[in-house]
């Protein structure tokens, strides 16, 4: 009797879970298919174009299908922009290369010499004519002073472009070089500002006016001799005229003697 109630008395629970159970399944599988269609329309709009034939679509009666057709053509489209990205990318590295070549080119067949300080003072760049100029080889990351001279008239320019942001235009300095050469140099040297306008360097460029200089020189030595030689010819013709008195004066006195 009692086991017989237990049974009556489990029966209503169980048939309760079987209907709890089914109501649920119902729900899932109603938004499954919710899913399914928001996926398929969506897929539909933005990826399969109108141009397409039926017969590459995938069939809407098939959701696994439809499903994969779907994922494999967004990751297509997605296959298809990194190789576009990648060919961009690669195009501007060629052209950033091309005119990094292009820069170097420029600054190496430049016929005054150029240099770039940092705001620390060490030479960061410099070309053949720099190096030309002062004498020295190598000039890349060395002390500006060291190579310049630690009194120079060169090396207070540089330095006072970077401690006051001077811009000196088409100074004339000498320069002693390691060789104990003196030379002549035509210098021009401006500031490097950032957005900040803070001072991060110094440019400078070189010109070796020696020869200049010396052709100047002997200009102003044949300039010289020249008013020298127009001098010494009018002096030489007051002479004379002198002396054409004097004989005038001393023929006179003879003749009556």
């Amino acid at each position: 009797m009692s086991s017989e109630f237990l049974i009556a008395a489990a029966a209503p629970s169980v048939n309760s879970v079987w209907v709890l159970s089914g109501i649920l399944l119902i729900v899932l599988l109603s938004g499954a298919v919710v899913i399914v269609a928001m996926a398929r329309h969506y897929f539909q709009r933005n990826s399969i174009s109108p141009s397409r034939s039926s017969a590459e679509a995938p069939r809407s009666d098939n959701p696994a299908a439809f499903m994969t057709a779907s994922m494999q053509a967004v990751i297509k489209k997605l296959k298809e922009q990194e190789k576009e990205l990648e060919a961009l990318h690669r195009a501007e590295r060629e052209r950033a290369q091309q005119t990094e070549r292009m820069s170097e080119a420029v600054t190496r067949n430049m016929p005054a010499g150029l240099l770039l300080v940092n705001s620390a003072g060490l030479i960061t760049s410099a070309n053949p004519a720099a190096e030309a100029a002062l004498g020295v080889k190598s000039l890349a990351y060395r002390r500006s002073s060291e190579v310049l001279g630690a009194g120079s008239r060169l090396t207070e320019l540089v330095a006072g472009c970077l401690e006051h942001g001077r811009t000196f235009r088409r100074e004339e300095v000498e320069y002693l070089t390691p060789a104990h050469e003196l030379r002549q140099l035509g210098v021009t040297i401006s500031p490097i500002q950032n957005n900040a306008n803070e001072i991060t360097g110094a440019i400078c460029l070189l010109s070796d006016l020696t020869e200049l200089a010396a052709l100047q020189k002997q200009i102003h030595m044949k300039e010289n001799l020249a008013a020298l030689g127009e001098l010494s010819a009018g002096i030489a013709h007051e002479f004379k005229n002198a002396l054409a008195t004097i004989s005038g004066y001393a023929q006179m006195i003879r003749s009556e003697a």
